[in-house]
């Protein structure tokens, strides 16, 4: 899905990858597979109707995503597919307001945790740049504010939620939705530099969410959010977490630094798309 040059391929590779998991939650309890496999079948629906939809507006029927990023759809037709496309996008990122709440998360087997949380978020986060912003650019730079303002409340609803909780896994799967509304804020600011630290803050804070959920289920998931979890983790743990607060030095504060410096000189008004 990450290499394709076909928006046919891509779509159906990312169909295999949501099915995948949706077929691993079976070992989870019931409510949890249901809401995970509930919201499997919106992205792939999203997905498939967005993909559809652009084929049957092409003359030709093309899906090569460079001639789709030379033809010139009209507005409706974009903002349309935008969204479509963004709710595909934002269900398999795990962006608020269409995040998976924790339950499910922490009911489902440790695979698909690591999976979702490591993998299938940046999935997601990739769709929004491949997709949304490079085949609908009118559209992205029009709803552009919108976008942030949702990645905006997404990060101070999860870190809002994540300072109530008791056990780490909890304030670890509320942390990375609060990371994700700050790659959105990123990827809408629509400049290289919040692009870059958004790709690269969402590649750092999925690798630190998967070792702190190795520690966790490694702990039976009993760790209690005030309890240190570089005591238990050793080195690893220690450069997950350290990576995870954004310390200097490591991925995870690059990544911050360069998005933030992008949203510390704001201006949408002569803003031009990333080129890839």
């Amino acid at each position: 899905a990450l290499s394709a040059l076909d928006l046919l391929l891509l779509t159906s590779f990312w169909t295999i990858s949501l099915l995948a998991v949706a077929r691993l939650a079976y070992a989870g309890t019931n409510s949890a597979t249901g809401r995970v496999q509930l919201l499997v079948l919106a992205a792939i629906a999203a997905a498939s109707l967005m993909a559809t939809a652009v084929g049957a507006a092409t003359s030709g029927g093309t899906y090569s995503l460079s001639a789709l990023r030379a033809l010139s759809f009209p507005w409706q037709q974009q903002a349309v597919l935008f969204w479509t496309s963004v709710v595909a996008c934002s269900l398999t990122a795990a962006a608020f307001p269409l995040h998976t709440c924790p339950q499910p998360c922490s009911a489902v087997p440790m695979p698909v945790r690591l999976l979702t949380g490591a993998l299938l978020l940046n999935l997601g986060v990739y769709g929004l740049f491949r997709v949304s912003i490079m085949l609908f650019p009118l559209a992205a730079v029009s709803f552009a504010p919108l976008m942030v303002i949702a990645g905006s409340a997404g990060l101070i609803y999860g870190a809002s939620v994540a300072l109530g909780q008791q056990a780490l896994h909890d304030v670890i799967v509320h942390w990375r939705i609060a990371q994700t509304g700050l790659v959105l804020i990123g990827i809408f600011a629509l400049d290289d530099l919040g692009l870059h630290g958004a790709l690269l803050h969402s590649v750092a804070s999925s690798l630190a969410v998967a070792t702190l959920l190795v520690l966790v289920d490694g702990t039976g998931g009993q760790m209690a959010a005030g309890e240190c979890p570089t005591r238990c983790g050793g080195i690893g743990a220690a450069v997950g977490f350290m990576s995870a607060i954004g310390v200097p030095g490591l991925a995870g504060f690059l990544g911050q630094s360069l998005l933030v410096m992008q949203v510390l000189r704001w201006a949408w008004s002569d803003s031009e798309l990333p080129k890839v």
